[in-house]
């Protein structure tokens, strides 16, 4: 606000017949009197006045948007660490899922390759093809010695 708004702001005042009692006294007691020097020195003490009281205005809407900013800025940021926290969980649940899903599977394919070994072990020809392989390990091994030590 230009200082001749704020000399406007006292002149409608003083139009309204409004004037600060503790600011006139205080006028009239350093001028000495309740002439035109004291109504003078009451102006300039107001303009004075009303410039403080913007200034405090201002400093207090300035000290509001301050707040409200920073008061934003927080919840943006709790916000954001919630959203993170949502992605890490569901991040984490799916690689608890994947992980059961793998443990799953390998039982599964540990109970298969347990039936294929049992299936083998009581096969009825596991026997007779170990005998067999025996009896012509025997035969080669005979084969061998006779053909080098004649």
């Amino acid at each position: 606000m230009s200082n001749q708004r704020h000399y406007e702001i006292v002149a409608e005042e003083l139009q309204r017949r409004f004037v600060r009692p503790g600011l006139w006294t205080r006028a009239v007691a350093e001028t000495g009197g309740e002439g035109s020097a004291a109504r003078a020195f009451y102006i300039r003490l107001r303009v004075a006045e009303v410039i403080e009281i913007e200034q405090a205005d201002r400093a207090r809407k300035a000290e509001e948007l301050t707040r409200r900013a920073v008061e934003e800025a927080r919840v943006k940021k709790e916000q954001h660490e919630a959203e993170m926290r949502a992605r890490n969980e569901q991040r984490d649940a799916e690689i608890r899922a994947r992980l059961d899903e793998d443990r799953c599977r390998a039982q599964e394919l540990a109970d298969i390759n347990r039936s294929r070994m049992g299936s083998e072990r009581t096969s009825p020809f596991g026997f007779l093809f170990m005998g067999a392989f025996v009896i012509a390990a025997s035969v080669l091994v005979l084969v061998i010695r006779n053909i080098f030590f004649r």
